[in-house]
């Protein structure tokens, strides 16, 4: 199986909205997905020896195992894929909080569920289950009879008694030949999905906790990207309120300069609009992304909190909060 592109990296810098990356990525997931299935090829060429078999109770077995084997390996290559999906998305979420509110694992593993559930579904009107394309792909092969069928096969397609049961040595061998009823056949399709859905939410929730441990080691980058992004939004859009003798800089960040406070305060709004001073000053001391001003500590304290509950300082801490707020209102990053 070729390298699988889901797993490539995604720049989330280079995206605009959060539409575009979600069409990006499922694009890049329903490339790789069909890649999972290849397995369906190797099985039925496995089938055609198995039908050789002299006793015809191995040879049921035998091909009940063959088909067992097959659908195992195209969940777990559909798992890894669906794995580098999470990751991908959680990584853009974490990089825009903007678009996203929630947890971005947890976000992340809910649209990667998405993705699964459409692709399985299958295509076409009205849509063919991907895993009865499988199966009759593993069990009848490619070859289509168009002087029989009008669609080149019998319709409803009837799996072999072999695919849903093994040997009941107890009675009889049944024909290898034999084929389940159209019911039987359908109940068989919902039985295999159930199975697919469990073994997929397995893996998506290993690969959600996995995708959380990930994000988690690295907040600090994450967080510096986010406040540079959202400082030179702003400054960018502010470009009319510049003082004249300020100019703009090259690719249409302007020289418009910002301290590391209101940097901060920047993206904690941009994070939660409605948030108070308190607040802001609450998320800054936790996610450090700043320091507290040498005019403002008092005592070694560098907490802006601390700061903030001062009365000599918070007059000068909420008119700073004030002005970013203003600036923010005046671009249309606050209602």
């Amino acid at each position: 199986m070729h390298p699988l592109r889901s797993q490539q990296q995604i720049d989330p810098a280079g995206v605009t909205d959060l539409a575009s990356v979600l069409d990006s990525v499922h694009k890049l997931f329903e490339d790789d997905a069909p890649s999972s299935m290849d397995g369906m090829y190797d099985a039925h060429r496995q089938l055609q020896a198995c039908m050789a078999e002299e006793d015809p109770n191995l040879a049921f077995e035998r091909a009940h195992q063959i088909i067992e084997k097959g659908l195992n390996e195209w969940v777990w290559n559909l798992r890894k894929i669906a794995g580098g999906i999470v990751t991908n998305l959680a990584e853009i979420a974490l990089a825009n909080p903007k678009w996203v509110t929630e947890d971005p694992a947890s976000w992340a593993r809910s649209r990667t569920k998405e993705f699964l559930d459409g692709w399985l579904d299958g295509w076409g009107t009205p849509p063919t289950p991907r895993i009865l394309i499988w199966l009759r792909q593993a069990c009848d092969g490619s070859l289509l009879d168009f002087d029989r069928y009008e669609s080149g096969r019998p319709e409803p397609w009837c799996a072999p008694t072999w695919v849903g049961q093994s040997r009941d040595w107890t009675n009889d061998p049944a024909k290898l030949d034999e084929r389940s009823t159209p019911e039987l056949t359908e109940k068989l399709l919902r039985t295999k999905r159930r199975i697919f859905n469990s073994s997929l939410d397995y893996g998506l929730e290993k690969a959600e906790h996995a995708a959380r441990i990930s994000l988690a080691k690295k907040p600090a980058p994450s967080a510096a990207n986010n406040q540079r992004h959202a400082s030179v939004e702003l400054s960018t859009k502010a470009g009319a309120r510049m003082p004249p003798n300020q100019k703009a800089t090259t690719k249409g960040a302007l020289n418009y300069p910002r301290s590391p406070f209101s940097q901060a305060i920047v993206l904690c709004l941009t994070r939660k609009p409605t948030a108070t001073d308190k607040d802001l000053c609450n998320s800054i001391d936790e996610e450090g992304t700043c320091e507290l001003s040498e005019k403002w500590a008092k005592n070694g304290n560098r907490s802006f909190v601390s700061a903030y509950l001062d009365p000599v300082c918070r007059p000068k801490i909420q008119s700073a909060i004030s002005k970013v707020r203003k600036d923010m209102r005046d671009v249309g990053m606050l209602a």
